[in-house]
C-alpha cells in the first residue's frame, strides 16, 4: 500500500509539472485540488484502517496541508500561473519535496509484528537512572553518567524471572531488538535493554529530553581498522569497552539493589544473563568474563574485544584464559566468512572451541539483519549491510529469538547440575 500511495502522490505533481509545461491555464485551479485530493485520499485511509496512523506520515501531511492552503490562496486571489522556463523549475521541485516528504513511507514500511510466542503477556517500561560514581565522558561540564534502559517483563503473578541486560550496536538504540525482548519476557524472563548515552544514535529519557549521538565516537567508529592500525583500534576498544561494560555493570547493580521498584522486584537475582550486538554484544561478552554473577551471555555477531590485552609485532595479544562463561554467538553472512581473516575476531575462533560455546550462523541475512531494523526498514537495512541478502528477514529473527529463548532457558532457567547440551 505505501508503495502505491507514494506512486499515486509523485503521480500527482508529475500531472501539475506537465500541467505547467503545456501552459493550461486552470492549473492554479487544479494545484490546491490535487494535493487536497491526496490529503483526503490519506485521511480516508488512515480511518477506515487500510493504513496505520504511524510518524512516516508525517512530513507527507504537513507538505500536503502547507501547500493546498497555499494553493487556495493564489487561487482566491485570481494568481496568475507561473510561466516558461520557471513553471519547469517549480514544477520540478515541488514534484521532488513531495518525494522526499513522502520516502519515510518507504523506508519505514508497514509490516506485522512478531507475535511472542511464550504463555505470559508482557509490559514495558523506561527508567532513567544516573551513576553518580562516574563522570559522563562527553560531558562538558563534569555531570554524572545518565543512562535510559527500556525494560520489557511479564505482567502477573508474583513470581520472579531471570534478568536478561542488553546491550545495542556501535549506532543502535534500546529498541534495536524488540521483537526479542518480547519473546523473552512471554517466556518468564525481565529484559532491560540499555541506551549507552552518546554510543545511542538517539536516546530520550523519562523526561522527553534526546541526546543524539556523538560525533567523535561517530567518526571513531567509522574509521576504525584492526587490519591497518591494530594500535589505534585497541586504544578505541579500550574506552568502548571501559564505557559500555561500565554502564552494564551499573545497570545490573542498580536492578539488584532496588527490589522495591515493582519492576526491579520481579528479578530473580540468581540468575543473570547478558546479550548485545554487534559492538553491545562485545560488551557483554567482556563483562560475562569480569562479572561472576553472569551465567549466560548472547553474543549477535559481535567479537571478543575486551579479551585483547594489547599488541605486539602488529598482532593483538589475547587472554590467555579459557572464556568462563556459557556463551551463544550468533553469525550473519556479513562475518560468517570473514571470521579467520578479520584480526579482531580471533578470540571468537578460539572460544569456539570451548565446551561451553555454542555458535548459531543464520544464512542468507546481513549484520542488521540481527536486529528488528530487517523488518522496520528493509531498506536502510540493505544499505547499510552493504550487501544484498537472499534471506528472509522476518524468518531470520524468528529463528534468531528461538535460539536465544532456549539458550538462556538452559542456562538460567536450569540447576546447573540438569543442564544439558544446547539444541536450540
Amino acid at each position: 500500500m505505501g508503495a502505491w500511495l507514494v506512486a499515486a502522490l509523485v503521480a500527482g505533481e508529475a500531472f501539475l509539472l506537465g500541467a505547467g509545461i503545456t501552459g493550461r491555464s486552470d492549473r492554479v485551479r487544479l494545484a490546491p485540488l490535487v494535493r487536497g485530493g491526496a490529503l483526503l485520499s490519506i485521511g480516508t485511509l488512515l480511518l477506515t484502517g487500510a493504513i496505520e496512523w504511524s510518524p512516516r506520515y508525517y512530513a507527507v501531511i504537513v507538505w500536503l496541508v502547507a501547500t493546498t492552503l497555499l494553493g487556495l490562496r493564489r487561487w482566491s486571489r485570481r494568481g496568475q500561473p507561473v510561466a516558461g522556463g520557471r513553471a519547469i523549475v517549480v514544477g520540478l521541485s515541488t514534484l521532488l519535496v513531495t518525494f522526499l516528504a513522502a520516502s519515510p513511507i518507504l523506508v519505514f514500511p508497514e509490516f506485522s509484528p512478531i507475535l511472542p510466542t511464550g504463555e505470559l503477556p508482557v509490559a514495558s517500561s523506561v527508567r532513567t537512572i544516573v551513576d553518580t560514581s562516574r563522570v559522563d565522558p562527553f560531558s562538558k561540564h563534569g555531570r554524572d553518567r545518565l543512562l535510559t534502559i527500556g525494560i520489557w517483563y511479564p505482567v502477573d503473578s508474583g513470581a520472579t524471572y531471570p534478568l536478561v541486560v542488553f546491550s545495542h550496536g556501535a549506532f543502535g538504540i534500546r529498541d534495536s531488538n524488540v521483537s526479542l525482548f518480547t519473546d523473552l519476557a512471554s517466556h518468564g524472563y525481565v529484559v532491560a535493554s540499555v541506551d549507552h548515552t552518546w554510543h545511542s544514535l538517539f536516546s530520550t529519557d523519562e523526561s522527553g529530553h534526546t541526546v543524539l549521538i556523538a560525533g567523535a565516537y561517530m567518526r571513531d567508529v567509522r574509521a576504525e581498522d584492526a587490519g591497518r592500525d591494530p594500535e589505534r583500534s585497541f586504544r578505541l576498544y579500550q574506552e568502548w569497552m571501559g564505557l559500555r561494560m561500565a554502564d552494564l555493570d551499573f545497570v545490573i547493580d542498580h536492578i539488584l539493589d532496588h527490589r522495591g521498584d515493582p519492576v526491579f522486584g520481579l528479578v530473580d537475582r540468581s540468575r543473570i544473563g547478558l546479550a548485545g550486538h554487534s559492538l553491545g554484544g562485545a560488551a557483554a561478552l567482556g563483562l560475562g568474563r569480569s562479572r561472576t554473577d553472569v551465567d549466560a551471555v548472547v553474543a549477535l555477531e559481535a567479537p571478543f574485544l575486551a579479551d585483547i590485552r594489547g599488541v605486539e609485532d602488529g598482532h593483538f595479544i589475547w587472554d590467555p584464559d579459557p572464556y568462563p562463561t556459557p556463551v551463544l554467538c550468533v553469525y550473519s553472512d556479513s562475518a560468517w566468512g570473514h571470521l579467520d581473516e578479520w584480526p579482531q575476531y580471533r578470540g571468537n575462533l578460539e572460544v569456539a572451541r570451548e565446551p561451553i560455546s555454542d555458535t548459531v550462523h543464520l544464512e542468507g541475512v546481513g549484520h542488521l539483519h540481527l536486529t528488528d531494523l530487517g523488518l522496520t526498514s528493509p531498506f536502510l537495512t540493505r544499505v547499510l549491510n552493504g550487501h544484498p541478502s537472499t534471506g528472509d528477514a522476518r524468518e531470520a529473527l524468528e529463528v534468531l529469538n528461538r535460539h536465544t529463548v532456549a539458550f538462556f532457558d538452559l542456562h538460567l532457567k536450569k540447576t546447573r547440575e540438569s543442564r544439558g547440551p544446547f539444541d536450540g
